[in-house]
């Protein structure tokens, strides 16, 4: 029996090493290498022994790490001081920039909702007859068809006091605008009794003037916020026309 010096296992007469085959000729080879050089190795073996790692126990294989969970904690939205003790909670991105884009009419082509002081106001610059409209009980100026193409809702109408070049007379010619005017593009709601405020949805499809200034929303609420919302019973102004 020829023992095989490079990896330490008896070499049989059937071309075994330990438990593993090799060819006939590949044996001849190894043995003619063996008696002419004493050393095996440059020669590259067609087997190499390998350390089988033991199989893992039942318990290890059943066993699963607990996923690492991190502590995420919700932070509640702030809460900004608009006017003294008149606070809201503000549920959008604090980072949120606005700015009032020329040609962008898309507020004005709503039915804005009149609350009871807008409606007192209103009836001091114009006929309330020929420009408001009554729905589910409560006051709208009124949406009417436009004779053009631009300034328009898909339907072709838009606000009684939006005029052909995208102006609104009201607050061009009597320097005053209904409290739902002020509010666009957010919207605000009564929860709890907090006054919450939030991007209305629509506002991010078509209102053109988000995120392209940097005048801040949340350092300028009382731009966008008249007073007169806290001492509504209901300020909600998800309700249209």
């Amino acid at each position: 029996m020829l023992t095989d010096a490079h990896i330490g296992e008896p070499v049989d007469t059937f071309g075994r090493i330990g438990t593993r085959p090799i060819s006939a000729a590949r044996h001849i080879e190894r043995s003619v290498r063996w008696l002419r050089f004493g050393t095996l190795d440059d020669v590259a073996l067609p087997c190499e022994r390998t350390e089988i790692s033991p199989s893992p126990s039942q318990e290890e294989k059943h066993f699963c790490p607990r996923p690492f969970l991190a502590d995420v904690s919700t932070e509640a939205p702030p809460r900004v001081e608009v006017y003294p003790d008149r606070e809201v909670v503000v549920e959008f991105d604090p980072e949120l920039t606005f700015e009032c884009v020329d040609d962008c009419t898309w507020c004005c082509q709503h039915g804005v909702l009149l609350y009871d002081q807008d409606l007192l106001e209103l009836a001091q610059r114009a006929n309330l007859a020929e420009t408001t409209t009554e729905f589910r009980g409560e006051k709208f100026v009124t949406r009417e068809e436009k004779d053009r193409e631009d300034h328009v809702a898909e339907d072709g109408c838009a606000c009684a006091f939006l005029r052909e070049d995208g102006l609104c007379s009201l607050h061009l010619e009597e320097d005053w605008k209904p409290t739902r005017c002020s509010v666009f593009p957010l919207g605000v709601w009564l929860e709890d009794g907090d006054l919450h405020v939030d991007i209305r949805d629509s506002a991010h499809d078509h209102c053109e003037g988000l995120n392209v200034s940097e005048r801040s929303v949340i350092d300028n609420l009382e731009a966008f916020l008249p007073e007169v919302l806290w001492d509504l019973e209901n300020p909600d102004s998800d309700r249209e026309l």
